[in-house]
């Protein structure tokens, strides 16, 4: 029979029978999505070969560019199947040596809103809790900026992180698990990982300290601590691994993973004329699979606070976000300017609120604009004034649209007490998505109002059910966001800026908010990507480019109106190294130096060697709010640029790196035409060489591809036939450049 105090299975089991305290320490490869990941730098680093785990990286050096390129592979992950059963587990917290920006989030499940903390002076609101976890970042985010929450990216700056910061909240371990609790360890190679065994065991020794659970370990671990560990029953270490643990003890009927992440203290959710609605631990955790349930608690004055803590708080709204309650509480804060698009916003809820009974009331509304304009915050503000003026129930989605039979129960339970229920959902999702929902619970007899927001639609600004979060940032909000600088004597603040841009204007007055404003156009970017890839597999064949026959046998029926444009790679798409992929890079690349692509060169550039049609890049590109269109001077020639050079820019370091850059600026050189599209092409060939040089705006940025882009001029002129003095006289400059370059 199994010893309950040595067997890992069981020493897991009782714990989660008696629901003691359940810790988990997760280290650099608790996922293999991250190991693949691991890969891609270390190749990129040049180290694939010459070291172990993220110890390899830090020991080669990252910069900034690295942190942000790194940033954006982190955001491209899905977490494996089996670590998603890892983090549905309700731990009552966790502390991690990982630096992705997306850990903490990988908890946001069965409505628990994970609390990261980063550094030692920031203290989780509850130490320990299963709806509230709080996230430990050992070493900080890679795509954080402000020192004490940044990544290290040296050797140095990782002994520094260990000594100030890491050290200080492993020391947390013990007393957070308490004595009675479980340490659970995963994912954690001593040879590889950032935190050194004994830094780890050290807080953990003795015989007052909590049981220890190492999972994944074949061998006994190298430390005279672990040994006596080992000899005094603290310690227990397993080759199992946490995902077959975790397997087994759900067949056992021990773990629930579905329903272990029930609340420690079930809020109260008040409504109108002194009704509180009934939530039974059954009905919170169906509509916490996939949504949060807006309680009272969530609506209270904050506690005040003030100086150093003040500041804090300020600068984690706008560096991470968090999750949306932490969003909801910011603006209780005042942390946020009220944009005037607002106003809007709750104007057009309240006629929908008031027509929801009615049977033709259409009961969706979209806030539609661009990222970086305001619009989780927007939601975040009305939803707490929904709460509070409205005392309507209120379900909060982030991130994804929740099943129809998730939500169902409790607008039942709402409409029981003659309330209508609001589902506010930031999850950037076509509109269609948002109507399908509410079509599905219509069909059912429920009334429920959703709120959901998606990437601009171009040309409809703001009409029935549909509402903008415009780009341009008006007098009188430039003028609240100095007020509110000065309201937090914020040290950071410029007082002026040249750009009607929210965006922009936000990018260079709020640093802070750098990383966040990189992590929103980006995502917009993957985005788009997806929306173009998928169109390609539908494109229009233009009618007037077929031939008779092919024309006779669509109208039969037998050929189809549409065709693949892209080869369809599920394995590149993933990777994102596909043909979509390619299409935004391209832009970027050249946006961040203002320069419109030709869309006939664009798509050459990607294997189409005949010119797309007008209707073919259109339905391709068309409503796609990242880009702008404009034709040349004679109308004849379309050329594509992103909305604005500051988010090529952005999108441009998380996506390459700067060799790939300037392979994709090699590869629509090498494809600059003849004949119909020489004159368009010239002019952008011409335009991008000179900014190319030292003397553009981004100087010796491209000095290190000099010789290669003369190299490909002189295969564009002896190869393509394209006989230009002035490209002749540019590819004698770069030859020039080449030698007295460092890297030439």
């Amino acid at each position: 029979m199994p010893n309950s105090l040595t067997d890992p299975i069981e020493v897991f089991a009782g714990v989660l029978g008696d629901k003691r305290p359940l810790v988990l320490l997760a280290g650099q490869s608790l996922d293999t999505a991250s190991d693949a990941i691991l890969g891609t730098l270390l190749a990129r680093l040049g180290c694939a070969e010459h070291g172990t785990g993220w110890r390899a990286a830090i020991e080669q050096g990252m910069g900034a560019s690295d942190m942000e390129w790194l940033s954006e592979r982190f955001d491209r992950s899905v977490p494996s199947d089996p670590a998603s059963r890892i983090f549905d587990v309700a731990w009552s917290a966790v502390f991690t040596s990982s630096i992705d920006p997306q850990f903490a989030r990988r908890f946001e499940t069965r409505g628990r809103q994970p609390e990261p903390v980063l550094s030692k002076d920031a203290y989780p609101r509850v130490p320990r809790s299963r709806s509230r976890p709080p996230i430990h970042y050992l070493f900080g985010k890679a795509d954080e900026t402000v020192d004490e929450a940044r990544a290290p990216g040296s050797q140095g700056s990782l002994t520094r992180r260990l000594s100030l910061h890491a050290t200080a909240l492993v020391n947390r371990i013990a007393e957070t698990a308490t004595v009675g609790g479980l340490v659970v360890i995963a994912g954690y190679d001593p040879i590889g990982d950032w935190l050194p065994m004994d830094s780890l065991l050290a807080p953990l020794y003795g015989q007052a300290g909590p049981k220890v659970l190492w999972f994944g370990r074949a061998d006994k671990p190298d430390s005279d601590l672990a040994d006596e560990m080992l000899v005094s029953g603290s310690l227990v270490v397993t080759p199992e691994t946490l995902t077959s643990a975790i397997a087994q003890l759900e067949l056992r009927g021990v773990l629930d993973v579905a329903g272990s992440a029930a609340p420690d203290e079930p809020g109260m959710v008040s409504i109108a004329k002194g009704a509180v609605l009934d939530i039974t631990p059954a009905l919170r955790l169906r509509v916490e699979a996939s949504a949060s349930i807006v309680d009272d608690t969530w609506t209270e004055e904050p506690e005040s606070l003030d100086g150093f803590e003040l500041y804090g708080a300020f600068r984690r709204f706008h560096g991470t976000l968090g999750n949306f309650r932490s969003l909801v509480e910011g603006v209780a804060r005042g942390f946020a300017v009220e944009r005037e698009f607002e106003r809007t916003l709750w104007k057009t809820v309240e006629k929908k609120l008031a027509r929801l009974r009615q049977p033709d009331s259409d009961d969706v509304v979209i806030l539609h604009g661009q990222s970086g304009a305001g619009k989780s915050i927007a939601l975040a503000r009305l939803t707490r004034r929904i709460r509070r003026e409205r005392r309507l129930p209120v379900l909060a989605a982030t991130n994804r649209i929740p099943h129809p039979q998730d939500v169902e129960a409790f607008c039942q339970e709402s409409e029981r007490l003659g309330t209508t229920t609001v589902l506010v959902c930031d999850s950037n999702q076509p509109p269609q998505r948002y109507e399908d929902l509410a079509s599905a619970l219509r069909s059912r007899g429920r009334r429920l109002l959703i709120i959901g927001t998606c990437y601009r639609i171009p040309d409809r600004g703001h009409s029935n059910g549909l509402v903008e979060a415009p780009a341009r940032v008006s007098e009188a909000e430039r003028a609240a966001f100095t007020e509110m600088s000065n309201r937090f004597d914020l040290p950071f603040y410029v007082a002026t800026t040249d750009t009607d841009s929210i965006f922009a204007m936000l990018y260079r007055q709020l640093p802070v908010s750098r990383q966040r404003l990189a992590e929103g156009v980006s995502s917009e970017a993957r985005t788009a990507e997806g929306v173009v890839r998928d169109r390609a597999q539908d494109t229009p064949r233009p009618a007037a480019a077929l031939p008779p026959l092919g024309q006779q046998l669509i109208e039969l029926g037998i050929a189809s109106e549409t065709a693949p444009l892209f080869e369809d790679d599920g394995k590149l798409a993933a990777l994102g190294w596909d043909e979509a992929e390619r299409l935004i890079d391209y832009v970027m690349v050249a946006g961040r130096l203002d320069s419109a692509v030709p869309v006939n060169l664009l798509f050459r550039v990607l294997g189409h060697a005949s010119r797309l049609h007008w209707d073919q890049f259109s339905h391709l590109l068309g409503d796609l709010d990242l880009f702008r269109w404009r034709q040349d001077e004679e109308g004849s020639d379309f050329l594509i640029s992103p909305r604005i050079q500051l988010e090529a820019d952005l999108i441009c370091r998380r996506r390459l790196t700067p060799e790939q850059e300037i392979e994709r600026l090699i590869e629509l050189i090498r494809n600059v035409g003849t004949g119909v599209d020489q004159g368009i092409e010239r002019s952008f060939l011409l335009d991008l060489l000179f900014k190319l040089d030292r003397n553009g705006p981004r100087q010796e940025a491209y000095g290190s591809g000099y010789l290669r882009f003369a190299d490909a001029l002189k295969e564009l002129r002896e190869h393509n036939g394209v006989s230009d003095p002035d490209i002749a006289l540019r590819e004698c400059v770069f030859r020039r450049r080449a030698v007295f370059h460092p890297h030439g």
